[in-house]
């Protein structure tokens, strides 16, 4: 019963905000229909605890008052979301909601003004923006959505940001699916009393979830934990410091600022140190210089610099050196990062040399940074026992042969219970000695130590030859950077806006059935590299073919530059990027 009530509001509180947000999705609107929930939470609370004290001090009005202004969000009857919605027709209306959420601010108690600066509706007093918000004030007060409990408001708050999050590209910029949220916390275990951390918070999902699996000792669910979090988004941080308080959360901290220049959690003139770091890497991030990481006051880097305009082992340094001495940490981070080799190789080293990793769990594309980049899990522990690192390979999307599109509890458990018995199973998991990774040359790749699905000579054919993969990967990066170059050509300066914004509809200037291709000439061989896979279809067209890699016989021939060639055929047009060898 409870179960079908919790999905009942989630749906209501859903379908509220896809009404308002329409067919654009902005932060502003997010805050704002997140603030509009915390005033029908208020409402909710102020009704059902006056109508309470009505019943037991009958007319004593005095004591009636007097209670009520100890609300966490105390609020004046014609400041309700009823009473506003009773009155939604009258002139100045965005005004008045404007108003109403500036006074319930002043009089809360965890909520800075500040937060609510950017949310004002009269900003935008357009007819159309008029005509949304009186839409969502009858949406949400509804006498049939009651969000006057905590934990039914908290978890309609989260359905709200995965719908709002999943139509968008670069989701793991911002925001952690719940799955990989859930799964993080089940491998770490927070404990009460513990000290967590997220470097890089973005809307604070992964940091909640943390908070709900906090248990103490005797295994019961507890509220004892400080939560600290920082993103360089202003916008992340808002939508950040709504959510936790739409959750109830008590001792939470998050700030908002970059954390290599500027980090905000600090103990005696050091870094804050933590029991338990989490969170997922941001993609494509820029780390410290050169310069700045060798200046560092807080020695950091001392592994190393990351190369400029990767700044992945920038974050995954700063999370390792602010943790405890029996500290763990649990990044999401690109798999590239497993096996990309120069100045990120040698940090690698470091790290496996210092006895610091602990696990790596391959995770199934787009699960976390969308765009079909996979992701992984490091598990870092600073005060591990044992020189083994468990390798896992939960890169499917049905891990335990049934055919689903994300992971069950079942899944969740299987891989947990992997890594606490640290235990290889066939084409599952492997537990590798640091001898092993030393001979690998320090790769971390996950599909190094666990087979493919192919039996007998391929599947040993694949592991030999990886290497020779991994100088292709290296190969295809520079492949990309030609793709952006030649589209800056031919398109202009939208080129780089085409391969950013991989679910926006192809531009106009495209036309429909174009394909992009490559045609690289390397030590290797030719590699042809489908480039359809940086586009997205219109929703009104068929879907796309998958991208495809062929690998032709070794050229002699040397690099040349490439030119822009239109080939046409009688079924398809096609953009073909190729060399020209007619020098």
């Amino acid at each position: 019963m409870e179960e079908m009530v919790q999905e009942r509001i989630n749906r209501l509180v859903v379908l509220a905000g896809k009404s308002f947000f329409g067919h654009s999705h902005s932060g502003t609107q997010l805050h704002q229909v997140m603030a509009v929930l915390l005033l029908k939470h208020a409402s909710d609370v102020w009704n059902k605890t006056h109508k309470t004290l009505r019943e037991k001090f009958s007319d004593d009005q005095a004591a009636i008052d007097e209670r009520m202004k100890r609300l966490r969000f105390p609020l004046l009857w014609e400041n309700t979301l009823e009473h506003l919605f009773d009155n939604r027709n009258h002139p100045g209306f965005a005004t008045r909601i404007d108003r109403v959420l500036s006074d319930l601010v002043g009089g809360s108690r965890g909520l800075p003004e500040e937060i609510l600066k950017g949310i004002a509706f009269n900003a935008d007093a357009s007819g159309l923006r008029n005509r949304k918000l009186k839409t969502l004030v009858a949406d949400l007060a509804n006498p049939m959505l009651d969000l006057s409990d905590n934990v039914r408001l908290g978890e309609a708050v989260s359905c709200l940001l995965k719908s709002f999050f999943g139509g968008l590209t670069g989701v793991g910029e911002h925001y952690t699916q719940p799955s990989v949220s859930m799964l993080l916390a089940r491998l770490l275990e927070p404990k009460e009393g513990m000290r967590i951390c997220d470097p890089f918070s973005g809307t604070g999902s992964t940091l909640i979830e943390m908070a709900k699996h906090v248990r103490s000792l005797s295994g019961m669910r507890s509220r004892n934990v400080s939560l600290y979090g920082q993103d360089i988004s202003r916008e992340a941080w808002i939508t950040a410091k709504l959510h936790v308080l739409l959750h109830a959360l008590d001792n939470v901290h998050i700030e908002a600022g970059d954390i290599f220049s500027n980090p905000r959690h600090l103990e005696q003139g050091g870094l804050m140190h933590f029991d338990i770091v989490v969170g997922a890497l941001p993609l494509d991030a820029e780390g410290p210089t050169v310069e700045e990481a060798r200046r560092d006051p807080y020695r950091r880097f001392l592994r190393g610099c990351p190369p400029k305009g990767r700044g992945d082992f920038g974050y995954m340094q700063h999370a390792v050196e602010t943790l405890g001495p029996q500290g763990r940490a649990g990044l999401v981070v690109p798999q590239g990062v497993l096996f990309r080799g120069q100045r990120e190789g040698v940090i690698r080293r470091s790290l496996v040399e210092e006895n610091l990793v602990d696990a790596v769990i391959a995770l199934p594309p787009r699960l976390v940074y969308g765009a079909g980049i996979p992701a992984a899990i490091i598990i870092f522990n600073k005060a591990r026992k044992t020189k083994s690192v468990v390798f896992i390979d939960a890169s499917k999307e049905q891990i335990i042969g049934r055919k689903t599109t994300g992971w069950t509890d079942e899944d969740i458990e299987r891989i947990v219970s992997t890594y606490r018995q640290r235990e290889s199973v066939a084409k599952f998991s492997y537990v590798s000695s640091q001898a092993q990774i030393r001979n690998n040359q320090f790769n971390l790749s996950v599909f190094r130590y666990i087979g493919s699905d192919r039996e007998g000579e391929l599947s040993k054919a694949i592991i030999l030859n990886e290497d020779d993969i991994l100088k292709l990967e290296s190969e295809l990066a520079q492949v990309r950077s030609d793709i952006r170059m030649e589209l800056r050509d031919l398109l202009g300066a939208d080129g780089d806006d085409i391969l950013s914004k991989v679910n926006e509809p192809l531009p106009y200037y495209l036309p429909e059935g174009c394909r992009v291709v490559m045609v690289l000439d390397g030590p290797l061989g030719i590699l042809m590299v489908d480039a359809t896979q940086f586009f997205v279809r219109r929703t009104d067209e068929p879907a796309r073919s998958p991208h495809k890699a062929s690998y032709l016989k070794k050229s002699t021939r040397s690099r040349q530059p490439f030119k822009k060639i239109v080939a046409k055929n009688s079924r398809k047009t096609s953009i073909v990027l190729k060399k020209d060898h007619s020098h």
